[in-house]
């Protein structure tokens, strides 16, 4: 997204300048994503289905009875792979692999090793990753964003200075750089497997913004 203005005394500066303003802020979490799976294994494919089947819906069950929502539990993948062994020469399928993974998002950061424990005991036996991240991620980005604009003319204005420029007060354009949010604001690690008791802590995430600004000025020598 980009934005201009040009105003009437804007048009006796010829130069323009452009600089890069950041804006950084670190925020405690609020929610987390836990991405386990399922797998099982079978020489028969459709047993195979069904104990996966079954290993899923009992955690399910145990999730939401412990007070998740249906909602906070996504099927992410769902997949069926041949295994193969090499007999008489050749290679044949020895059996199938199914494995289905999940997405479960919860609310409470402090309820998150539990969240975890309850799922790896209850069907789960595969464990991919978390996320942090927090619901608050488009306000906080707009803070960083005016965060940026500051830098942006507190280097400006600094560039103007030591080089003895005079510089406009209102930029000839403000360029946006996309955010990125779900980076910008996530934390990704590999989650152990099964102990007695998980403990998941949550550390700060960095929400940042990125402009690029466009000043016009006047040297000494054009006055």
């Amino acid at each position: 997204m980009q934005y201009g203005y040009q105003s009437p005394q804007a048009k006796q500066y010829d130069r323009t300048m452009m600089v890069i303003g950041e804006g950084k802020i670190s925020v405690l979490p609020d929610t987390v994503s836990l991405t386990v799976g399922v797998l099982t294994e079978n020489k028969n494919i459709k047993k195979a289905q069904e104990e996966n089947a079954d290993k899923a819906n009992a955690m399910r069950t145990a999730l939401t009875r412990s007070g998740l929502s249906e909602d906070a539990i996504e099927t992410k993948s769902y997949r069926i792979q041949p295994k193969y062994e090499l007999k008489d020469g050749t290679s044949q399928i020895a059996g199938y692999e199914v494995q289905q993974t999940f997405e479960i998002t919860v609310p409470n950061v402090q309820k998150a090793g539990e969240v975890y424990d309850i799922a790896m005991s209850n069907g789960a036996n595969i464990a991919h990753s978390l996320t942090f991240s927090t619901t608050e991620s488009a306000a906080y980005y707009l803070r960083a964003l005016t965060l940026a604009v500051q830098d942006a003319r507190e280097k400006a204005f600094s560039l103007a200075t030591a080089s003895g420029m005079t510089i406009h007060q209102i930029p000839v354009l403000i360029q946006e750089e996309p955010p990125n949010l779900p980076h910008a604001i996530s934390y990704s690690e590999s989650v152990p497997t099964l102990k007695a008791s998980t403990t998941i802590s949550p550390r700060d995430i960095e929400i940042a913004a990125r402009i690029n600004v466009t000043y016009a000025y006047y040297t000494k020598s054009q006055m």
